[in-house]
């Protein structure tokens, strides 16, 4: 006898229109793609028509339980990582890499994704937690670093950027960058991504920390996620869809993009962007 479906549960900080469920989800996706002109699938769109300027939607990471789940997204047969970053790049122009937020990137998995993926397909990478102030597992970080962590360090579950030392902390943006070298060199890297929690608040200390960052992409396009009400004129949000309050002291901040918000979640995020500066 079939195993009756569960029936869908709206998630808490959604409605029903942003979380429909799988199946209502699956029948959406196979209306747009009857609309759309096969030529034009996983192809930027053009602002405007007589414009060079292009929008590009993409997911984040490809290898999401919401869209890896069976009848969802990825046909039947492509299940392994390969197969599925290239079905993803026939269907998307761009994603954001999520997992490099948990794991320092590898030269020669960004050396994949390049391969594995069309010319003209881009990559926007997620900073390392070290890198935007938030906490990570020791045992995620590569070897090396961890053979250079202080033993107190080292012998914990969990470290923020604050408790390293500063050449620890140089090393960690160092070999970053360094892994994306193959996406930069194949034209493939759009940039990088600083997701802030929601304790980051518009403070002094935190709008150097976003200026020394900027300074450190120097030369690399980034995008600052900002998720905390403050930055956008109180806590009441009236600021909303404004510059956040600093953001033009930052070099190179050139926009934003989204609401204000005290949570994390669709809508509940800014972006500001750099643009690639040298």
């Amino acid at each position: 006898m079939p195993r009756a479906a569960k029936p869908h549960v709206v998630a808490s900080d959604l409605d029903h229109d942003h979380d429909s469920g799988f199946t209502a989800a699956s029948e959406r996706a196979a209306r747009a793609l009857d609309a759309i002109p096969p030529d034009l699938i996983g192809r930027p769109l053009l602002a405007d028509p007589n414009d060079t300027r292009e929008i590009r939607v993409g997911t984040a990471s490809w290898t999401d339980p919401t869209i890896t789940k069976g009848g969802v997204f990825y046909p039947r047969g492509v299940s392994s990582s390969e197969d599925r970053l290239r079905y993803y790049a026939s269907q998307f122009p761009t994603v954001e890499v999520d997992s490099t937020y948990y794991s320092l990137p590898e030269r020669a998995i960004a050396t994949l994704w390049a391969q594995r993926t069309p010319d003209e397909f881009v990559f926007h990478v997620k900073a390392h937690a070290l890198m935007t102030g938030q906490p990570t597992e020791v045992s995620r970080l590569p070897e090396p670093i961890i053979d250079a962590l202080p033993r107190a360090l080292a012998d914990k579950p969990r470290i923020y950027a604050k408790d390293l030392p500063l050449e620890l902390y140089d090393a960690v943006w160092t070999y970053f960058l360094d892994a994306l070298e193959p996406l930069r060199a194949a034209g493939k890297l759009g940039g990088v991504l600083l997701q802030y929690p929601r304790w980051f608040l518009p403070t002094p200390e935190s709008k150097d920390h976003l200026a020394e960052s900027a300074a450190r992409l120097s030369g690399t396009p980034g995008a600052v996620e900002l998720r905390n009400r403050h930055w956008y004129g109180g806590a009441d949000g009236s600021g909303q869809n404004q510059q956040p309050n600093g953001a033009n002291g930052l070099p190179g901040a050139n926009g934003v993009n989204g609401g204000a918000g005290a949570s994390s979640g669709p809508g509940a995020a800014g972006v500001a962007t750099f643009p690639d500066h040298n």
